[in-house]
């Protein structure tokens, strides 16, 4: 699991993930390793949909007219976006690779309950 908070960090390790999904040949080896990167990137998106979600619960409380990128509450809320964004396009590139090279590997996303869980 990521221990830091830093979004930076956390992005990084992000696209880490992603050239290791990208990469990793042949099927079997793929396999092997899936899971616990599946695992890591399941975790990293219930706690950034946690995280994102406790930020919006503040918004309402906030005047309209410091609804601004300088408020560092909103601040906070476009990082946490941000960190939610690079986990779709992570998705995003990976399975589009995956789809276009006749499913290589797909069956790993496709089978994977950690996914489910994350979506709903």
């Amino acid at each position: 699991m990521i221990t830091s908070n830093n979004p930076e960090v956390v992005k990084g390790v992000l696209l880490v993930c992603q050239g290791a999904l990208l990469n990793i040949r042949p099927i079997a080896m793929l396999t092997k390793v899936f899971s616990g990167i599946a695992n890591l990137l399941c975790t990293l998106a219930d706690k950034s949909i946690q995280d994102l979600t406790s930020a919006l619960m503040v918004i309402p409380a906030i005047a309209p007219e410091n609804l601004t990128v300088e408020n560092p509450t909103i601040a906070a809320l476009l990082t946490k976006l941000d960190v939610l964004q690079q986990w779709v396009n992570l998705h995003f590139t990976v399975l589009e690779r995956f789809s276009s090279k006749k499913y290589y590997g797909y069956h790993c996303f496709s089978t994977f309950h950690g996914y489910a869980n994350v979506f709903i």
